[in-house]
């Protein structure tokens, strides 16, 4: 099966955009203790914030691409080009859920000449929202997501813990760390 008649399957994809808050990136700031970045969103009409946990390197992706000064070169970019080449692209990225200490998002794509979206693909945010970022993609959150998101905001962080079992890494009694 060849990726055009995987493409060309796809049906519908199903939104109640009623039931979802658009949202804008608004800038990037340290995590609780400084664990993770977080992306700061705003909702349009500037009511409502909210901070989605970056990796570290997706946060400094998500920043470099943010100058759109000179070359700006963005790991993103194959990608998009051979979203571009399928005759896709990116409609836009919606904040769905938080599982643990991960919020989960869906990236919808639709045929370039189309105005439906055909595709979603489920990620974490971690590593879908300078994709989406690049990608020039409009974001939403669910209704239901925004309490998670706040609980999540208030949840003391996993690097808060102290580690369960040392594997002797603070010692230098492995062999091959200097």
């Amino acid at each position: 099966m060849s990726t055009k008649d995987i493409f060309e399957k796809q049906s519908y994809v199903s939104v109640d955009m009623a039931q979802l808050l658009e949202v804008e990136p608004y800038g990037l700031a340290p995590g609780l203790n400084d664990t993770r970045p977080v992306l700061i969103f705003k909702s349009l009409d500037q009511r409502l914030t909210l901070a989605i946990p970056l990796s570290p390197l997706d946060a400094g992706i998500s920043v470099a691409q943010s100058h759109g000064v000179g070359t700006s070169s963005s790991p993103h970019r194959l990608a998009l080009k051979i979203l571009q080449q399928l005759q896709y692209e990116v409609e836009f990225c919606l904040i769905k859920k938080v599982k643990g200490h991960h919020v989960f998002v869906e990236v919808h794509l639709r045929p370039e000449n189309s105005e439906v979206c055909t595709m979603k693909l489920d990620s974490r945010a971690d590593e879908a929202i300078s994709f989406c970022l690049q990608a020039g993609a409009k974001f939403f959150v669910e209704s239901d997501a925004i309490a998670e998101l706040r609980e999540l905001e208030a949840r003391p962080q996993m690097h808060d813990q102290p580690p369960v079992k040392s594997f002797g890494f603070e010692s230098k009694k492995v062999p091959y760390l200097m």
